[in-house]
């Protein structure tokens, strides 16, 4: 780990422990130009976005209030119409910005904007290894113009990750999504969780990785590239800082712990973004977990108060989490 990461670690956990809002994950837009089964958004194209003078009142407020890590997400973030004022703007009151894109829409404006104000990093989600897999998760043959896009970033001296999520179609082809990273001389990062309610979107097969797939997945990653040490550890209800140190703020100004979190959330009123983070944070701290303490197989959970959320009303461990607990724990 180099001087920056570990002063910014060092940086993070005195904000986690003093209740400082000091990363904000901010929603810019939730239109998009993929229809993804899994999307919690369910492909809003039509939905007008927050404009530049409504999104920067909030930014002022978040930097009054110690907001020095930005996360900007969508939707798809580059179909905001003022994508590059407000990206400047944010820059400029000396923020780091991270991105999460699909990497379909990359054009000459917004490249020589990042090649300027470089970003911490561009973080680029796949969705297979060719067109037809694109086609089949996201209504649109975008993988050729992903791959691109990602040469681009690379070329102009951007830090870019990409990283893939746990579907069956994409884990069929897996190998060849490997190899395509490689050849792009980067890693293949991985998320190990799908909630189940996209299932309802559609009639047909489930496309959620059993417990016994999931650790496949894995395993076949983090074999694949020598970057890899130890077991990834996930965000459990202990680790995790939302509300600590961090909030995430949707396109219609609604705070709440994460893109995941399905409660509590507020509408951010003027002057009270910190009265609402804090409000929120006590909230959220009182939700009970207790049964998580004396876990055997913590260490291998991909569980978090969101997900747990996103799996049972009652919120409690479900055989789904149990048996991917138990299997990445003895693996």
């Amino acid at each position: 780990m180099n001087n920056y990461q570990t002063i910014k670690k060092e940086i993070l956990k005195v904000g986690a422990k003093n209740h400082i809002p000091l990363v904000g994950e901010f929603e810019l837009t939730s239109r998009c130009n993929f229809n993804c089964r899994m999307c919690y958004l369910g492909g809003t194209f039509e939905k007008k976005s927050l404009s530049y003078e409504e999104w920067m009142t909030l930014f002022f407020e978040a930097r009054n209030e110690g907001l020095l890590y930005a996360l900007f997400t969508g939707g798809e973030v580059f179909m905001h119409p003022d994508f590059c004022k407000i990206y400047n703007s944010v820059y400029d009151m000396g923020i780091k910005i991270t991105i999460y894109t699909n990497g379909s829409i990359l054009t000459e404006e917004i490249l020589n904007t990042l090649q300027k104000r470089p970003p911490e990093m561009v973080a680029v989600t796949l969705y297979g290894d060719n067109d037809d897999t694109y086609e089949m998760i996201t209504g649109r043959r975008g993988f050729e113009t992903v791959k691109e896009n990602i040469t681009k970033l690379m070329k102009a001296n951007i830090l870019v990750a990409v990283r893939t999520i746990p579907l069956k179609p994409i884990f069929d082809r897996l190998d060849s999504l490997i190899n395509v990273v490689k050849d792009l001389k980067l890693v293949l990062g991985y998320f190990l969780y799908v909630s189940p309610t996209y299932e309802l979107k559609s009639s047909q097969l489930p496309w959620r990785l059993s417990p016994k797939e999931l650790l496949m997945f894995e395993e076949k990653i983090r074999t694949s590239f020598s970057e890899f040490g130890e077991l990834k550890q996930f965000d459990s209800f202990e680790s995790c800082t939302a509300l600590k140190n961090s909030y995430y703020i949707s396109s219609t100004m609604e705070m709440k712990a994460c893109a995941l979190a399905i409660k509590p959330v507020k509408k951010v009123e003027k002057r009270k973004l910190l009265e609402t983070f804090l409000e929120l944070g006590k909230i959220w701290d009182e939700l009970d977990f207790a049964e998580c303490s004396n876990c055997s197989f913590s260490k291998g959970c991909i569980a978090c108060k969101a997900r747990k959320m996103l799996e049972s009303p009652s919120v409690t461990c479900t055989d789904y989490l149990v048996s991917a607990a138990t299997k990445r724990t003895r693996s």
